[in-house]
Formats: structure tokens, sequence, C-alpha cells
């Protein structure tokens, strides 16, 4: 009997040219990878909703024996949350506008334009973005330290935009270079200047690539941690997550209000994805037939 079921399973695995196999294999696989990926999130939100006597218990069990969301509540009283969620939109808005307003001038000019050096320019640019964030800490901590901007969102926003800069030339020169020039000198030929026809053709036809870009670099700056850290001092300039790290209740590290925190970190860029993600596939769509 056995034998039988196993040979029918191997047929049906193996029918064919073993498409089927194929599927099965990269079926799991994909599992494997999706529950790898939401476990850790998984974990943080059970751990913001159990009680602190489980919380704290030394066999952690998968699914909590009961429910709590007072961490949900306390975070806006003990932690004044709220501030630390405007610090991050603000640091991540401007230097996102600062990241699109310089990179669509510099990605039209590579993308469209005919100058001499464009390899070299592009690699230097490409370069640039693989220095590690450290090489630069001495420098802007002495620079932000004469001009007393430490512990101000400028102290983040300034070096979060140039360090991602590179990457939104780079990514919206290749959106603009699908644009097929004939409709370019359509409005050279109607009055339209260069930089008339970057604003009314050229960034209004690469939409979803653009908006893309835009919310790739507000993540890249939202998660940002590393300058954040060294340049925040107090809650006047902290964004969310510095400010996750550093909760404290006197010598007491409260997980559930910090877990708790760490959720609601993750909700505005959920949302953010979850409205504009037909823009985000289409800009990728974009981007692959470059």
């Amino acid at each position: 009997m056995w034998k039988r079921i196993w040979n029918q399973t191997k047929d049906l695995i193996f029918k064919g040219d073993h498409s089927r196999l194929y599927q099965i294999v990269f079926m799991l696989l994909v599992v494997i990878f999706v529950l790898q990926a939401l476990f850790p999130i998984y974990w943080l939100f059970i751990s913001s909703i159990k009680p602190i006597s489980e919380l704290y218990d030394r066999d952690q069990a998968l699914i909590p024996g009961s429910v709590n969301f007072s961490g949900y509540m306390n975070i806006w009283t003990f932690m004044d949350f709220s501030k630390n969620l405007l610090n991050s939109f603000i640091i991540s808005g401007f230097a996102t506008i600062i990241i699109l307003f310089i990179g669509s001038l510099a990605g039209y000019v590579l993308g469209r334009t005919k100058i001499k050096g464009k390899t070299a320019i592009m690699v230097l640019i490409l370069a640039l973005s693989m220095f590690p964030q450290v090489s630069f800490l001495l420098p802007l901590f002495e620079a932000f330290s004469r001009y007393q901007l430490l512990d101000t969102h400028i102290a983040m926003i300034l070096p979060d935009s140039a360090y991602l800069l590179p990457v939104g030339v780079l990514a919206l020169r290749a959106f603009y270079s699908q644009i097929p020039q004939d409709l370019e000198r359509a409005a050279r030929v109607n009055g339209c200047t260069r930089l008339g026809a970057l604003w009314r053709v050229i960034i209004p036809l690469s939409m979803p690539g653009f908006v893309s870009v835009g919310l790739m670099m507000f993540t890249l700056v939202y998660n940002e941690f590393f300058f954040a850290n060294l340049f925040s001092m107090t809650k006047a300039s902290q964004p969310a997550p510095v400010a996750v790290l550093r909760f404290e209740l006197g010598y007491y590290q409260p997980w559930d209000l910090v877990t708790a925190a760490s959720i609601v970190c993750m909700i505005p860029i959920l949302l953010v994805m979850i409205l504009a993600h037909k823009q985000v596939l289409k800009g990728l769509m974009m981007r692959g037939a470059v």
C-alpha cells in the first residue's frame, strides 16, 4: 500500500517537465521567507500586548495567555511619543524634499543631456554612496558644534539628505531617461525652458517613479538611526527610533512601552505604502524596463 502511495505521489510531483516540483519548491521557499520576515514583527507585537507578569517570565509562549493594551496608551503619557513621531516626520519630510529637488535636477542632466564625462560623474556619485556613515562623524560633529546646530532638526536633515542623495540621483536618472526625447522637444518648441520641460513634462510622465523614489527616501530617513542617535540630545529633536532606545523609567527598562512604541513606529510607513502601493508598483515596473 505504501509503495503504491509513494509511486502516485512521485508521479504527481515529477509529472511532465518537473514544473509541478518547481512550483512546490518555490512556494515552500516563499512561505519560509515570509515566516522568517514576519516572525520578529509578530514577536514584537505579542510582547507589546502581554501582561507584565508574562513579559518578564522566563518561559516565553508564542501565544500570550491574556492581552493587555495599556502599553499603547501609556506611551503617549510616559514617553510623550507624539513629539518624537512629529520629529521623525519633520526630519524625513524635509530630507525627502531636498533629495527629490536636487536629485531631479541632477538626474535630468545625467539622464537627458549630453555632457562630457557623464560616466565619470556617475561613477563618482556611486562611489560617494559607498562611504560608511561613521567616516563623516568627526567633521560633521565639529561643524555642528561650531555653529550650534547640535540637537536640532537641521543636524539630522542635512546628513541624511546628503548621504542618500546619490541613490536618489541615480534612481531618478533611470526614470527620466525613459521619457522619449520628442516629447521634450515639443515642449521646448512651445516655449518651455529646460527647467520648464522638466517640471511640466518629464516629472509628470515619470510620476510613478518619482513617487517610488520619494517613498524610498522617506522610509530610509524615517528609519535612520546613526546620525539621529549622535546629533539628537533631548526630546526637542529626538526622532522616534532614538526615543525608543533611550526610554527609561529611572533604572527600569519598560519593555511593554518600548515594544508598543516600536509597533507604533511601523504604522505610518505601513499606511503610506498601502495608500501609495499603486504608484510604487508602477514605479517598479518602469524601473524594470530600463
